[in-house]
């Protein structure tokens, strides 16, 4: 196992090799909400530096043919999500909803896909 420290908008590499990508990717788009003067909390929450596309290009660049990706999303952009995970290829498998501590409510999900088409699967709690 290995930690890449790159620019996900140009992947150093032409050779397929990762078997698993998975991100916390920023989720608001960009101009929308209120933005966090703190430059890297702004970066991390808005897509400013990179966005879904990016993230999902990145990740069909590295991942092995029978590669996974797995992406937290909040429920307000899972139909965002899911039809960027579809342009780049990537079938969307498993999703699991998921309680933020410091939120307290299940409108985050884990979504996971993979290269081969398969059927959605929902998990319970």
């Amino acid at each position: 196992m290995g930690v890449l420290l790159a620019d996900l908008r140009r992947v150093p590499f032409r050779k397929l090799f990762a078997d698993v990508v998975v991100c916390n990717p920023p989720y608001r788009r960009p101009g929308s909400g209120r933005v966090n003067p703190d430059l890297q909390r702004a970066i991390a929450r808005h897509e400013i530096m990179a966005s879904l596309e990016d993230i999902l290009s990145a990740a069909s660049a590295v991942l092995k043919p029978k590669g996974r990706v797995a992406l937290i999303y909040p429920a307000g952009r899972l139909v965002d999500l899911l039809v960027r995970m579809r342009a780049f290829d990537f079938e969307p498998k498993r999703c699991r909803s998921s309680i933020l501590p410091w939120r307290r409510s299940r409108n985050w999900f884990l979504w996971k896909g993979t290269r081969p088409k398969r059927r959605v699967k929902i998990l319970p709690l």
